[in-house]
């Protein structure tokens, strides 16, 4: 009989969590919960405040004389509602909120920490006691990346709790064929955010467009930098080299990723600590078949070996980033052998299917 497991994020936005939406796909019974820090939203079933007028009744006698938190008593009441048998929580910044129900129904719960949760100054500060708590009760604590488990065991994280399970592509991405029909193109794809470093990419492009002015950049996503970013294109008018493609869906960066040189990301640790798990975007790109120029930054030289299925830079290094886009441009050959190495690497060590088989075995 299949296990019941409740899969508890805080929205259910398909474009940004491309990666835990694929976590529906584990040979389970899914209860996907979303919608706040303790949940209000259940998939297919809507806002679960969706009850009988006796269920009503019920939930405000304990509104009126209990004082419960109505939100965490329609949540515990779903869980056993629908029998689960063990909690995922996507984001340690989540599981604090659910810890407390977890625990008075002595219910297994297994976290999956992603980035801003794991390395986060105000983030760490806020729940520093909380996440000492969730360390101890979790059955599991799930990390993206060597470098994130090292951080977890820091913050009193017993090492043995710890499963590493990077994030991983979908196998569409092996369909793709990438032409290199635009050999001095190139595409980024992320959300404009400190850690991804946008204003970096942009400074780099512009110092290789100064030898190659033909040079293309075609930067997806969205986000609080976005119309910085613009800014800085159009102070170095830059607008004819620099296209700002927006949030695309999985089709249409397909498309772009058959026909460029390279995929490019800056990722840095960000001045509030925030930094990168393993992006996700980087092995989609690699599993397309195209070589990755990135940084050596957090869980991104685990998945590209430099030098050979990629080019990684120092951090904040923008001469050293443009060399490595000139060195795709001058070498196409060499750019085709990394994207086909770096395919049969990321099919090899980080395949969705590998990953559910991991998660699965943590939560069953």
């Amino acid at each position: 009989m299949k296990k019941n497991i409740a899969i508890v994020t805080n929205s259910n936005n398909l474009y940004s969590e491309t990666f835990i939406q694929a976590h529906k796909n584990i040979d389970a019974n899914v209860f996907f919960y979303y919608s706040g820090r303790i949940p209000e939203m259940l998939e297919n079933y809507g806002p679960l405040y969706k009850h009988s007028f006796k269920q009503i009744i019920h939930r405000l006698y304990y509104r009126l004389f209990k004082n419960k938190n109505i939100s965490a008593y329609l949540f515990r009441e779903s869980l056993k509602e629908n029998k689960i048998d063990t909690v995922l929580s996507e984001f340690g910044t989540n599981a604090v909120h659910i810890l407390d129900i977890c625990r008075q129904e002595n219910m297994p719960l297994v976290t999956y920490f992603f980035g801003f949760d794991a390395y986060k100054t105000e983030v760490l500060k806020e729940y520093a006691n909380q996440y000492k708590a969730l360390f101890e009760y979790c059955k599991a604590i799930m990390v993206v990346s060597l470098d994130m488990k090292e951080q977890l065991i820091s913050l009193g994280c017993d090492e043995k709790k710890i499963v590493y399970s990077p994030c991983a592509a979908s196998d569409i991405f092996l369909k793709v064929q990438p032409s290199f029909e635009e050999p001095k193109s190139f595409i980024a794809l992320g959300r404009f955010v400190n850690k991804k470093s946008p204003d970096s990419t942009i400074l780099a492009f512009k110092k290789v467009i100064e030898k190659y002015p033909e040079t293309k950049l075609y930067f997806g996503g969205n986000g609080v930098l976005e119309e910085t970013s613009k800014r800085l294109v159009n102070y170095f008018n830059l607008n004819s080299n620099i296209k700002f493609i927006g949030v695309q869906d999985q089709n249409s960066y397909i498309r772009y990723f058959q026909k460029v040189a390279a995929f490019v990301q800056h990722s840095i640790t960000a001045e509030d600590g925030d930094k990168e798990g393993t992006p996700v975007a980087i092995l989609e790109a690699s599993l397309a078949g195209l070589p990755i120029i990135s940084t050596l930054h957090a869980g991104i030289p685990e998945v590209v070996i430099n030098g050979e299925t990629g080019i990684l830079v120092e951090e904040h290094d923008i001469n050293g980033m443009a060399n490595a886009i000139i060195q795709i441009i001058e070498n196409t050959d060499r750019a085709k052998m990394m994207g086909e190495k770096g395919r049969n690497y990321v099919k090899q060590n980080f395949s969705m299917q590998s990953h559910l088989e991991i998660l699965e075995k943590t939560l069953f």
